[in-house]
């Protein structure tokens, strides 16, 4: 009688200890935990081309200025020509001051748009370096060799008049010769390096807009 009193009575409580079963915060923790990190990707990702598009948009907001430019040179140097040469004919010293108006005025359109012109140069630097920066682009290598030549070459140049022999004005001129050729080696150089980088950064342009 004892057994079956124990068989019938009623079902003792299961006790779940901790760390058995899913917990619905660590599922939680894990779904929010890859939102930043997709996040993340994506904004990597898109760099580059937002760069790009921003570039574009730069270089299609270039100013006009040819107006305010061909105006400005004409009352700095047309009007004032004209004037004077009015002057000189008539004896009349009346226009001058009209010429002196004129340059005034032409020299305030020659800086206005020099200024226009600057900032969107300066603009249009900062994003293309944003576009080299995304990209990874970066020009060749210079060769400091003809510089480092084109530094001893004018030192030599220079000292060449007071070495104690005959031929010292003839050693001074062969070293500015040469100073000459490493500084134009250089220049041509340093040209072809940034024409490399241009090149470059034109052919991810063209793919940009192949894969757009």
């Amino acid at each position: 009688m004892a057994d079956e009193k124990k068989k019938t009575g009623p079902p003792q409580p299961i006790l779940i200890q901790a760390g058995e079963g899913p917990e619905p915060n660590a599922v939680k923790t894990d779904e929010q935990s890859t939102a930043p990190v997709t996040a993340k990707v994506n904004k990597i990702r898109g760099g580059p081309q937002e760069a790009i598009e921003q570039y574009r948009l730069t270089l299609s907001t270039k100013p006009s200025i040819v107006g305010e430019s061909v105006l400005g040179f004409l009352l700095v140097v047309a009007v004032p020509f004209f004037l004077v040469f009015s002057v000189l004919e008539s004896g009349d010293d009346g226009p001058l001051t009209l010429c002196c108006f004129s340059i005034i005025a032409g020299l305030v359109l020659l800086a206005v748009a020099s200024t226009k012109d600057n900032a969107w140069r300066k603009e249009l630097k900062l994003a293309k370096e944003r576009v080299l920066e995304e990209v990874g682009l970066k020009a060749p290598p210079v060769s400091k060799t003809p510089h480092v030549v084109f530094g001893v070459a004018i030192f030599v140049s220079v000292l060449a008049p007071s070495f104690p022999f005959s031929y010292s004005d003839v050693v001074a001129g062969l070293s500015f010769m040469v100073a000459l050729v490493a500084a134009l080696v250089y220049v041509n150089n340093d040209y072809e390096a940034k024409k490399v980088l241009e090149r470059n950064l034109q052919l991810v342009l063209k793919q940009s807009d192949e894969e757009e």
